[in-house]
């Protein structure tokens, strides 16, 4: 951005709800300036292209409009365990992310690569080592580009542990809050008020171990 430091703020978009170039038309009219690209991709063994063949043309949607994308895959497990705890689904998990560089290296509006979406069922040591691989794999493909670490589980503040501090200085460590549970999960018709029991103290001391 010719030197000058960009502020990101935008929206998920999920594979489930495959998004559309109305999408991007929306955000832009709401004041936003970046997709969290969230893509889905099931194991079978060995790398599958078809399984991902949208995404290229999902990321285009929005950057077409002038939005900036972080590429994410939301899931990458099969019977339990991600590519942090198997050689195998690893092997499978590098060629996948290695396709979908080849497909989004002329995309110059790719913000930043995120690996890989809230790391389930595995020790955070485990994740911490995995990721040092695959920071040092995707620095490799893009040497320019931020790289986004997440904590374990569904990454809420206290998951970004220490281990994961990486020696690469261009990484954004990304947690998740949602917090208070009682109110983000409220159903329509509740009506617990904010600010209330929680204000920005409150909010301030949940992501306290994110900022420390």
């Amino acid at each position: 951005n010719r030197g000058r430091p960009i502020q990101l703020r935008g929206f998920n978009v999920c594979w489930w709800v495959p998004p559309t170039e109305q999408d991007a038309k929306d955000i832009v009219k709401m004041g936003g300036n970046c997709v969290r690209c969230m893509f889905g991709y099931v194991p079978g063994g060995s790398f599958d292209p078809a399984k991902v063949a949208e995404v290229k043309e999902q990321v285009r949607f929005f950057t077409s409009h002038g939005l900036w994308v972080i590429p994410v895959v939301h899931d990458f497990r099969k019977d339990g365990k991600g590519p942090y705890d198997s050689a195998e689904l690893n092997k499978e998990f590098l060629a996948m992310w290695d396709y979908v560089f080849a497909e989004l290296k002329d995309e110059p509006m790719v913000a930043a690569w995120e690996p890989i979406n809230e790391p389930h069922d595995s020790p955070a040591p485990t994740v911490a080592e995995w990721y040092k691989q695959i920071v040092a794999h995707f620095r490799a493909l893009d040497p320019v580009r931020p790289i986004v670490v997440e904590g374990t589980g569904y990454s809420w503040p206290q998951n970004l542990e220490p281990g994961l501090v990486q020696k690469d200085p261009n990484i954004i460590y990304a947690f998740h809050t949602y917090g208070p549970w009682e109110y983000t999960s409220q159903k329509r018709e509740a009506k617990i008020p904010y600010p209330g029991k929680w204000d920005r103290s409150m909010l301030a001391k949940d992501i306290d171990p994110a900022v420390r």
